[in-house]
Protein backbone atom coordinates (compact mmCIF):
# COMPACT_ATOMS: atom_id res chain seq x y z
CA UNK A 1 0.00 0.00 0.00
CA UNK A 2 1.42 3.39 -1.25
CA UNK A 3 1.70 6.38 1.38
CA UNK A 4 -0.98 8.51 -0.69
CA UNK A 5 -3.34 5.02 0.13
CA UNK A 6 -2.90 4.56 3.37
CA UNK A 7 -3.41 8.72 3.78
CA UNK A 8 -6.92 8.40 2.17
CA UNK A 9 -7.91 5.34 4.45
CA UNK A 10 -6.64 7.43 7.28
CA UNK A 11 -8.40 10.16 6.80
CA UNK A 12 -12.06 8.52 5.64
CA UNK A 13 -12.29 6.70 8.99
CA UNK A 14 -11.94 9.76 10.65
CA UNK A 15 -7.84 10.08 11.71
CA UNK A 16 -5.69 12.96 11.15
CA UNK A 17 -1.87 12.73 9.37
CA UNK A 18 1.19 13.86 11.06
CA UNK A 19 3.51 16.40 9.30
CA UNK A 20 5.48 13.74 8.41
CA UNK A 21 2.98 11.34 6.61
CA UNK A 22 1.23 14.37 5.05
CA UNK A 23 4.74 15.36 3.72
CA UNK A 24 5.10 11.84 2.07
CA UNK A 25 1.85 11.51 0.46
CA UNK A 26 1.85 14.82 -1.04
CA UNK A 27 5.41 14.45 -2.04
CA UNK A 28 4.06 11.28 -3.77
CA UNK A 29 1.33 12.96 -5.67
CA UNK A 30 3.36 15.72 -6.74
CA UNK A 31 5.86 12.96 -8.25
CA UNK A 32 3.13 11.33 -10.31
CA UNK A 33 3.17 8.62 -8.55
CA UNK A 34 -0.94 8.24 -7.41
CA UNK A 35 -3.31 7.69 -9.97
CA UNK A 36 -5.98 10.31 -10.74
CA UNK A 37 -8.62 8.28 -8.68
CA UNK A 38 -6.43 8.48 -5.62
CA UNK A 39 -5.23 11.95 -5.64
CA UNK A 40 -9.39 12.77 -6.12
CA UNK A 41 -10.04 10.91 -3.22
CA UNK A 42 -7.27 12.51 -1.28
CA UNK A 43 -8.51 15.65 -2.23
CA UNK A 44 -12.35 14.58 -1.54
CA UNK A 45 -11.43 13.39 1.71
CA UNK A 46 -9.42 16.12 3.16
CA UNK A 47 -12.44 18.72 1.78
CA UNK A 48 -14.33 16.85 4.78
CA UNK A 49 -13.03 19.04 7.36
CA UNK A 50 -10.58 21.97 7.59
CA UNK A 51 -7.12 20.65 7.44
CA UNK A 52 -4.87 20.68 10.52
CA UNK A 53 -1.97 22.69 11.33
CA UNK A 54 0.30 19.12 11.14
CA UNK A 55 -1.30 18.65 7.81
CA UNK A 56 -0.84 21.68 6.11
CA UNK A 57 2.92 21.73 7.25
CA UNK A 58 3.50 17.91 6.00
CA UNK A 59 1.72 19.31 2.54
CA UNK A 60 3.65 22.62 2.35
CA UNK A 61 7.00 20.99 2.96
CA UNK A 62 6.50 18.79 0.06
CA UNK A 63 5.26 21.72 -2.13
CA UNK A 64 7.88 23.74 -1.12
CA UNK A 65 10.78 21.11 -2.08
CA UNK A 66 9.82 21.20 -5.37
CA UNK A 67 9.48 24.35 -6.30
CA UNK A 68 11.74 26.98 -8.19
CA UNK A 69 13.18 29.12 -5.45
CA UNK A 70 13.83 32.72 -5.80
CA UNK A 71 16.67 33.05 -3.62
CA UNK A 72 17.76 35.86 -1.30
CA UNK A 73 14.29 37.27 -0.96
CA UNK A 74 13.27 35.92 2.42
CA UNK A 75 13.42 39.32 3.77
CA UNK A 76 10.25 40.37 1.52
CA UNK A 77 6.72 40.60 2.69
CA UNK A 78 4.29 38.48 1.00
CA UNK A 79 0.69 40.25 1.03
CA UNK A 80 -1.62 37.42 -0.52
CA UNK A 81 -4.95 35.69 0.51
CA UNK A 82 -6.63 32.43 -0.27
CA UNK A 83 -9.42 33.86 -2.37
CA UNK A 84 -12.66 32.00 -1.81
CA UNK A 85 -15.02 34.73 -0.30
CA UNK A 86 -17.85 34.43 -3.29
CA UNK A 87 -17.84 38.90 -2.51
CA UNK A 88 -16.10 39.11 -6.16
CA UNK A 89 -13.94 42.47 -4.71
CA UNK A 90 -11.34 43.79 -6.56
CA UNK A 91 -7.72 42.74 -5.86
CA UNK A 92 -6.24 44.51 -2.67
CA UNK A 93 -3.54 42.42 -1.87
CA UNK A 94 -2.33 43.87 -5.64
CA UNK A 95 -3.20 47.50 -4.57
CA UNK A 96 -1.57 46.58 -1.53
CA UNK A 97 1.65 45.46 -2.82
CA UNK A 98 2.51 48.36 -4.71
CA UNK A 99 1.88 50.75 -1.48
CA UNK A 100 4.01 48.62 0.58
CA UNK A 101 6.91 48.92 -2.10
CA UNK A 102 6.31 52.44 -2.42
CA UNK A 103 6.22 52.77 1.32
CA UNK A 104 10.05 51.45 1.08
CA UNK A 105 9.20 47.51 2.13
CA UNK A 106 10.37 45.02 -0.09
CA UNK A 107 7.17 42.99 -1.25
CA UNK A 108 7.37 39.63 -3.15
CA UNK A 109 3.80 38.68 -3.58
CA UNK A 110 2.52 34.86 -4.79
CA UNK A 111 -0.36 35.33 -6.80
CA UNK A 112 -2.44 33.39 -9.89
CA UNK A 113 -5.36 33.36 -11.98
CA UNK A 114 -8.52 33.50 -10.41
CA UNK A 115 -10.38 29.98 -8.94
CA UNK A 116 -13.20 31.55 -7.75
CA UNK A 117 -13.98 35.07 -8.24
CA UNK A 118 -13.83 36.65 -11.58
CA UNK A 119 -10.61 38.05 -11.58
CA UNK A 120 -7.32 37.17 -9.79
CA UNK A 121 -3.91 39.39 -9.46
CA UNK A 122 -2.35 37.63 -12.87
CA UNK A 123 -5.99 38.48 -14.48
CA UNK A 124 -5.52 42.43 -13.45
CA UNK A 125 -1.73 42.81 -13.87
CA UNK A 126 -2.37 41.18 -17.40
CA UNK A 127 -4.82 43.53 -18.11
CA UNK A 128 -2.77 46.32 -17.78
CA UNK A 129 0.16 45.57 -19.82
CA UNK A 130 1.83 43.59 -17.23
CA UNK A 131 4.18 40.28 -17.42
CA UNK A 132 3.10 38.12 -14.89
CA UNK A 133 4.87 34.74 -16.25
CA UNK A 134 8.24 35.75 -15.97
CA UNK A 135 11.40 34.02 -15.23
CA UNK A 136 12.26 33.66 -11.79
CA UNK A 137 15.63 35.01 -11.87
CA UNK A 138 14.12 38.28 -13.75
CA UNK A 139 11.48 38.34 -10.47
CA UNK A 140 14.61 38.66 -8.54
CA UNK A 141 15.83 41.68 -10.50
CA UNK A 142 12.48 43.37 -10.18
CA UNK A 143 12.49 42.91 -6.61
CA UNK A 144 16.49 44.35 -6.20
CA UNK A 145 15.23 47.41 -8.71
CA UNK A 146 11.65 48.72 -7.76
CA UNK A 147 11.19 46.73 -4.28
CA UNK A 148 8.80 44.62 -5.69
CA UNK A 149 7.76 41.35 -7.89
CA UNK A 150 5.36 39.25 -8.88
CA UNK A 151 6.00 35.10 -8.95
CA UNK A 152 3.46 33.28 -11.06
CA UNK A 153 2.08 30.38 -9.21
CA UNK A 154 2.54 28.05 -12.13
CA UNK A 155 5.71 28.97 -12.83
CA UNK A 156 7.10 28.83 -9.72
CA UNK A 157 5.22 25.83 -8.76
CA UNK A 158 5.79 23.10 -12.01
CA UNK A 159 4.81 20.58 -10.37
CA UNK A 160 1.36 21.45 -9.59
CA UNK A 161 0.10 21.57 -13.31
CA UNK A 162 -0.51 18.25 -14.05
CA UNK A 163 -2.98 18.89 -11.18
CA UNK A 164 -4.81 21.63 -12.60
CA UNK A 165 -7.41 19.49 -14.96
CA UNK A 166 -8.49 17.16 -12.01
CA UNK A 167 -8.84 20.54 -9.54
CA UNK A 168 -11.26 22.15 -12.12
CA UNK A 169 -13.01 18.71 -12.98
CA UNK A 170 -14.06 17.99 -8.92
CA UNK A 171 -15.36 21.77 -8.77
CA UNK A 172 -14.71 22.69 -5.22
CA UNK A 173 -12.40 23.96 -3.08
CA UNK A 174 -9.46 21.76 -2.01
CA UNK A 175 -6.23 21.97 0.22
CA UNK A 176 -4.63 23.85 -2.93
CA UNK A 177 -6.60 26.39 -2.14
CA UNK A 178 -5.24 27.17 1.16
CA UNK A 179 -1.59 25.59 0.39
CA UNK A 180 -0.76 28.79 -2.17
CA UNK A 181 -0.28 31.23 0.43
CA UNK A 182 1.87 28.62 3.10
CA UNK A 183 4.36 28.00 -0.39
CA UNK A 184 5.78 31.30 -1.48
CA UNK A 185 9.08 29.96 -3.27
CA UNK A 186 11.23 33.43 -2.03
CA UNK A 187 10.81 31.97 1.76
CA UNK A 188 9.39 34.92 2.88
CA UNK A 189 9.14 35.17 7.03
CA UNK A 190 6.84 37.78 7.10
CA UNK A 191 2.91 37.25 5.75
CA UNK A 192 0.05 39.46 5.64
CA UNK A 193 -2.37 36.68 4.59
CA UNK A 194 -6.04 37.02 3.89
CA UNK A 195 -8.17 33.94 4.88
CA UNK A 196 -12.02 33.55 3.74
CA UNK A 197 -12.15 30.96 5.95
CA UNK A 198 -11.72 31.87 9.59
CA UNK A 199 -11.86 28.19 10.80
CA UNK A 200 -8.45 28.04 8.33
CA UNK A 201 -6.63 30.92 9.69
CA UNK A 202 -5.31 29.23 13.47
CA UNK A 203 -4.05 26.37 11.57
CA UNK A 204 -2.38 28.28 8.60
CA UNK A 205 -0.77 30.28 11.17
CA UNK A 206 0.85 27.37 13.17
CA UNK A 207 2.02 25.79 9.59
CA UNK A 208 3.77 28.66 8.93
CA UNK A 209 5.24 28.81 12.46
CA UNK A 210 6.57 25.75 12.04
CA UNK A 211 7.77 26.68 8.49
CA UNK A 212 9.74 29.00 10.17
CA UNK A 213 8.14 32.29 9.58
CA UNK A 214 8.55 35.28 12.04
CA UNK A 215 5.59 37.33 11.67
CA UNK A 216 1.98 36.74 10.29
CA UNK A 217 -1.13 38.74 10.33
CA UNK A 218 -4.05 35.95 9.24
CA UNK A 219 -7.18 38.19 8.57
CA UNK A 220 -10.87 37.50 7.96
CA UNK A 221 -13.25 39.85 7.52
CA UNK A 222 -16.39 39.02 9.65
CA UNK A 223 -18.10 39.64 5.96
CA UNK A 224 -16.27 36.65 4.68
CA UNK A 225 -13.63 39.00 2.80
CA UNK A 226 -10.06 37.61 2.86
CA UNK A 227 -8.61 41.39 4.18
CA UNK A 228 -9.25 43.35 6.81
CA UNK A 229 -12.35 44.80 6.07
CA UNK A 230 -13.56 48.11 6.25
CA UNK A 231 -18.02 46.73 6.31
CA UNK A 232 -17.66 45.73 9.74
CA UNK A 233 -15.05 43.92 12.41
CA UNK A 234 -12.07 41.60 11.31
CA UNK A 235 -11.06 38.09 12.98
CA UNK A 236 -6.82 39.01 13.15
CA UNK A 237 -4.68 35.44 14.20
CA UNK A 238 -0.97 37.26 15.16
CA UNK A 239 2.00 35.64 15.29
CA UNK A 240 4.48 37.35 16.91
CA UNK A 241 7.48 37.20 18.77
CA UNK A 242 6.79 33.25 18.91
CA UNK A 243 3.16 33.22 20.23
CA UNK A 244 0.01 33.18 18.67
CA UNK A 245 -3.10 35.58 19.73
CA UNK A 246 -6.35 36.03 18.26
CA UNK A 247 -7.56 39.87 18.13
CA UNK A 248 -10.47 41.52 16.76
CA UNK A 249 -9.49 45.05 14.77
CA UNK A 250 -12.13 47.46 13.64
CA UNK A 251 -11.82 49.98 10.75
CA UNK A 252 -12.72 52.35 13.52
CA UNK A 253 -9.34 51.41 15.21
CA UNK A 254 -7.46 52.75 12.64
CA UNK A 255 -9.51 56.25 12.10
CA UNK A 256 -11.84 54.75 8.90
CA UNK A 257 -15.00 55.31 8.32
CA UNK A 258 -17.20 51.83 8.41
CA UNK A 259 -18.50 51.36 4.34
CA UNK A 260 -21.61 49.55 3.06
CA UNK A 261 -20.07 45.89 1.66
CA UNK A 262 -21.92 46.87 -1.64
CA UNK A 263 -19.55 49.75 -2.06
CA UNK A 264 -16.59 47.38 -2.19
CA UNK A 265 -17.57 45.39 -5.21
CA UNK A 266 -15.48 44.61 -8.33
CA UNK A 267 -15.68 42.62 -11.39
CA UNK A 268 -13.83 41.64 -14.35
CA UNK A 269 -10.02 42.44 -14.91
CA UNK A 270 -11.49 45.65 -16.86
CA UNK A 271 -13.53 46.62 -14.00
CA UNK A 272 -10.66 45.79 -11.51
CA UNK A 273 -8.07 47.60 -13.01
CA UNK A 274 -9.87 50.66 -13.49
CA UNK A 275 -10.24 50.27 -9.69
CA UNK A 276 -6.47 49.71 -8.71
CA UNK A 277 -5.32 52.73 -10.57
CA UNK A 278 -7.97 54.75 -9.35
CA UNK A 279 -6.71 53.82 -5.79
CA UNK A 280 -3.29 54.09 -6.80
CA UNK A 281 -3.71 57.54 -8.16
CA UNK A 282 -4.99 58.59 -4.72
CA UNK A 283 -8.62 59.07 -6.04
CA UNK A 284 -11.25 58.66 -2.36
CA UNK A 285 -13.17 55.66 -2.55
CA UNK A 286 -14.02 52.60 -0.58
CA UNK A 287 -11.48 50.61 -2.19
CA UNK A 288 -8.91 52.74 -0.88
CA UNK A 289 -9.68 52.95 2.21
CA UNK A 290 -9.51 49.28 2.13
CA UNK A 291 -6.71 49.63 0.85
CA UNK A 292 -4.85 51.38 2.93
CA UNK A 293 -5.92 49.50 5.65
CA UNK A 294 -4.46 46.41 4.82
CA UNK A 295 -1.31 48.61 3.86
CA UNK A 296 -0.75 49.69 7.51
CA UNK A 297 -1.30 46.51 8.47
CA UNK A 298 1.18 45.55 6.28
CA UNK A 299 4.00 48.58 7.94
CA UNK A 300 2.66 47.34 11.06
CA UNK A 301 4.16 43.44 10.60
CA UNK A 302 7.47 44.69 9.18
CA UNK A 303 8.08 47.32 11.91
CA UNK A 304 7.88 50.64 9.46
CA UNK A 305 4.85 51.76 12.26
CA UNK A 306 4.04 51.76 15.64
CA UNK A 307 0.09 50.86 15.59
CA UNK A 308 -2.21 50.21 13.46
CA UNK A 309 -3.77 53.49 13.28
CA UNK A 310 -0.17 55.08 12.30
CA UNK A 311 0.19 52.76 9.73
CA UNK A 312 -2.92 53.47 7.95
CA UNK A 313 -1.90 57.33 7.54
CA UNK A 314 1.31 56.30 5.68
CA UNK A 315 -0.31 54.11 3.55
CA UNK A 316 -2.64 57.04 2.97
CA UNK A 317 -0.27 59.33 2.24
CA UNK A 318 1.41 56.98 -0.50
CA UNK A 319 -2.21 56.94 -2.15
CA UNK A 320 -2.75 60.57 -1.91
CA UNK A 321 0.68 61.43 -3.36
CA UNK A 322 0.37 58.90 -6.42
CA UNK A 323 3.64 57.02 -5.44
CA UNK A 324 1.74 53.61 -5.87
CA UNK A 325 0.23 54.76 -9.35
CA UNK A 326 4.27 55.65 -10.64
CA UNK A 327 5.99 52.39 -9.19
CA UNK A 328 3.11 50.31 -11.35
CA UNK A 329 3.75 52.55 -14.10
CA UNK A 330 7.59 51.64 -13.70
CA UNK A 331 7.26 47.94 -13.14
CA UNK A 332 4.60 48.00 -16.14
CA UNK A 333 7.65 49.78 -18.65
CA UNK A 334 10.43 47.24 -16.70
CA UNK A 335 7.71 44.05 -17.28
CA UNK A 336 5.34 44.37 -20.16
CA UNK A 337 3.64 41.89 -22.02
CA UNK A 338 5.37 43.57 -25.51
CA UNK A 339 8.30 42.63 -24.06
CA UNK A 340 7.83 39.11 -22.92
CA UNK A 341 6.44 38.71 -26.25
Amino acid sequence: MSTCQAAVRELVSGGELSAERADAAMTEVLEGACSPTLVAALLTALARRPETADELTGFARAVRRKATLLPAADHALCPCGTGGSGLQTANTSTAVAFVLASAGVPVAKHGNRASSGLCGSADVLEHLGIAVDIAVPRAGELLDELGLCFLFAPRVHPALRQLAPLRRELGFATVFNFLGPLCNPAGVQRQLLGVSDPRRALPMVQALQNLGSQEVLAVTGQDGLDELSVAGPSQVVRLRAGAVTTETWTPEMAGLPVHPAQALRGGNAATNAAILLSVLGGEPSAAADLTALNAGAGLLLMGRSPDLTSGVAQARAVLACGAGRDLLERYRRACSLDKAA
